[in-house]
């Protein structure tokens, strides 16, 4: 039985019929800051903004943005900074674009560079303003530059040579030739050539490497024929498939060749016969020191000397004039001999014409 007055009971009944509604009242929504700043991003593309829940940040820009209102991130968009970087930011996705752009259609770069090259054309032509509007105009494609040939296709088409070679040779046997020279600076450069070994025909022949040397001496040729042959077989040199080596009859070639048999047990070293012929036109030019002389002073009187040039061909129209005998061309001094021999004659009385008191090689020649 209840022991509240009638009275309070009533009361109580009526206020919790006037609360009880209030409960069911939804309060309205608070955003969280980490929630806004979320949703900005969502808003404004990624690419544009990004938040780590405490922070509005541009990627533009690189710089924290004011978030506290909408209307402060509208108004960083509009600002002239941003505007600024993202025109920059534009262009440089253009570049990226036509970067891959090219790169994906890399072929006509090799293949530029492949003509070029196999033409003996020098990359640096490219630079040429009139050959590379020619180029444009008429393949209508981006003429790379010649810096970005030299990197990115030179290597890729040495490759390719060499796997080509590395096809053709095989396994061998081969022959393997070497040659020094010197070149305008001095510097010593030497070449590798090899070539397929066949019973009944001759093979091509493929410059391997070229290789400059820091001293031309048994040792330095030594390095470069081992260094050669595993470019050629770089997993395993196959030293009994090398049977010939033929190189010049030089002291230091000779003693690479006795330091290389130890490795290569069946090679055989030649010199070159064109080497030997030299040698027997040098002899045969120290035997007879007197033709040397006469064919020495001859080629002085009409070297560098236009008015006995014209005289000689006053004289003689249909004459050739006189050869000028290189002494490391081999047979060029043979040749002069046999010239004057035929036409020996015909030069006394063109260096008999001339006055003897021009120069003291004219007078020499003339007694």
């Amino acid at each position: 039985m209840c022991t509240l007055p009638c009275c309070l009971r009533t009361v109580l009944v009526s206020l919790l019929t006037y609360l009880i509604p209030t409960f069911n009242y939804k309060m309205p929504k608070i955003q969280s800051t980490s929630a806004k700043l979320r949703q900005y991003v969502e808003d404004f593309s990624s690419t544009v903004f990004k938040t780590d829940g405490k922070t509005l940040f541009c990627n533009i820009c690189d710089q924290a943005v004011s978030s506290k209102k909408r209307f402060q991130v509208n108004q960083h968009l509009s600002t002239a900074k941003h505007l600024s970087n993202s025109t920059r930011k534009e262009k440089m996705k253009q570049i990226f674009i036509k970067d891959s752009f090219e790169d994906q259609n890399s072929e006509f770069s090799l293949d530029l560079c492949r003509a070029f090259l196999a033409s003996d054309i020098p990359l640096w032509k490219l630079h040429n303003t009139t050959f590379n509007t020619f180029l444009q105009k008429y393949t209508g494609k981006h003429i790379p530059d010649q810096s970005t040939i030299r990197k990115k296709c030179v290597s890729v088409l040495y490759n390719e040579v060499i796997d080509r070679i590395r096809k053709e040779i095989g396994e061998g046997p081969i022959y393997v030739s070497i040659d020094e020279t010197t070149d305008v600076e001095g510097r010593y450069v030497a070449n590798v050539v090899v070539g397929l070994m066949h019973e009944d025909k001759c093979s091509k022949s493929y410059l391997l490497t070229c290789e400059e040397l820091s001293k031309c001496n048994y040792q330095t040729v030594g390095k470069l024929f081992h260094d050669a042959l595993n470019i050629l077989w770089p997993n395993d040199i196959k030293y009994n498939k090398v049977f010939l080596f033929l190189t010049d009859a030089a002291s230091y070639m000779v003693k690479t060749t006795n330091t290389l048999t130890v490795l290569f047990p069946n090679m055989i070293h030649v010199t070159c016969v064109a080497h030997g012929l030299h040698r027997v036109c040098e002899t045969i030019r120290l035997e007879y020191p007197n033709i040397d002389n006469m064919i020495s002073c001859v080629k002085k009187v009409f070297l560098k000397a236009p008015s006995r040039v014209l005289k000689f061909r006053e004289l003689f129209p249909e004459l050739p004039l006189p050869p000028q005998p290189i002494l490391t061309r081999w047979g060029t001094w043979l040749e002069a001999t046999s010239y004057y021999a035929d036409n020996f004659n015909s030069i006394k009385s063109v260096l008999l014409s001339l006055d003897e008191n021009t120069t003291k090689t004219t007078k020499h020649t003339q007694h």
